[in-house]
C-alpha cells in the first residue's frame, strides 16, 4: 500500500572500552584552575542494552523524512569528574604538591537510562532548473532524556548526568555542477554536563554551541580535485560555567581554521 514507507526495529548489546589516555597512571595539573586530573588504571568497560526504532518515508527521486525512538540502559558507564581534595603533606600522593586542589578522575558510574528521538530529513531538489539541479539539502535533530546514579543509588536527571549531550542537531545545503562543488553546514550542540562533581556549586557545563563551516571543491580530473575548507567560519567560542548560567567558568576561541589543498583517488 505505502512501498515508500518503511519501519525498522532492533535490539542490541553492546560494550564500551574505557579510552586509553583515561587508563594511563598520568596527571595533568591545571594552575589556573588549581585542578589536578589523573588516569584511573582500575577503569571498568561499560556496558549496554539497545532497543532502536524508526520510521522511514522515502522521496523520489532522492530524498528521506524520518523518525526514530531509541532507549539504553547502561551499566558502568564512564564519568569524569571530581573525586576529592588533595590533601597537605609529603604524603599527599603528589609529594606534598598541590595542596588544596581538587583532584579528577574518570571513574564507573553506576547505572542509566537513556531515551531519546530522532528526526531526519533529506532531499536532492533536482526539480530545480539550470544550475541549481544538483542542490541537495538536509536537517536532523536529536533529543535525549537520561537519568543516572553514578552509584549512590540517588538519581540524577538529564542535566546532571555527565557526558551526554541532550539536544545536538545539523543542517545543511551542498552544490555540484559540472567541476564545481559548495557546501554550508551548521552543528548545533545544546547546553550539557562537562564535568560531575558532587559538591553542586562545582557542576561545570557547557554552554550551547553553532558552530559554520563552508566547502569548496574543484574537481582537476577524474582522480584528482581540489578543496577549501573554511571551519568554525564565525569562531564560536567554547565557554562553560559552574552550577548556574552568571557563573561562567571560562571562555575560549579557537578561531577560524582555513584548509587548502589536494586529495586523490586511485
Amino acid at each position: 500500500m505505502l512501498p515508500n514507507l518503511q519501519a525498522r526495529a532492533s535490539w542490541s548489546n553492546s560494550i564500551g572500552r574505557p579510552a586509553f589516555t583515561n587508563l594511563l597512571p598520568n596527571e595533568t595539573v591545571n594552575t589556573a584552575t588549581e585542578v589536578v586530573t589523573i588516569g584511573n588504571t582500575s577503569l571498568k568497560p561499560q556496558y549496554s542494552e539497545n532497543i532502536d526504532l524508526s520510521l522511514e518515508y522515502y522521496f523520489k527521486p532522492v530524498g528521506v523524512f524520518s523518525v526514530g525512538y531509541f532507549t539504553k540502559s547502561i551499566e558502568d558507564f564512564i564519568v569524569t569528574g571530581q573525586i576529592g581534595v588533595i590533601g597537605t603533606g609529603m604524603d599527599n600522593g603528589f609529594d606534598g604538591r598541590y595542596a588544596g586542589y581538587m583532584l579528577n578522575s574518570s571513574f564507573n558510574g553506576g547505572k542509566a537510562t537513556v531515551d531519546g528521538w530522532e528526526f531526519n530529513y533529506s532531499q536532492a531538489l533536482s526539480m530545480l532548473p539550470g544550475v541549481l539541479k544538483g542542490t541537495t539539502i538536509f536537517a536532523n535533530y536529536t533529543y535525549l532524556t537520561t537519568e543516572g546514579d553514578y552509584g549512590t543509588g540517588a538519581n540524577r536527571s538529564t542535566s546532571e548526568v555527565a557526558g551526554f549531550y541532550p539536544k545536538t542537531g545539523n543542517a545543511g545545503i551542498t552544490w555540484k555542477h559540472g567541476k564545481f562543488g559548495a557546501s554550508a553546514t551548521v552543528n548545533y550542540t545544546g547546553q550539557y554536563l562537562a564535568t560531575y562533581s558532587a559538591d553542586q556549586s562545582r557542576l561545570r557545563y557547557r554552554f550551547e554551541r553553532y558552530i559554520t563551516n563552508f566547502g569548496f571543491t574543484y574537481n582537476l580530473s577524474r582522480s584528482l580535485s581540489f578543496f577549501a575548507d573554511v571551519q568554525n567560519a564565525f569562531n564560536e567560542p567554547n565557554s562553560f560555567y559552574r552550577y548556574r548560567e552568571d557563573q561562567v567558568e571560562r571562555i575560549t576561541t579557537a578561531g577560524t581554521t582555513l584548509l587548502i589543498g589536494v586529495s586523490g583517488r586511485f
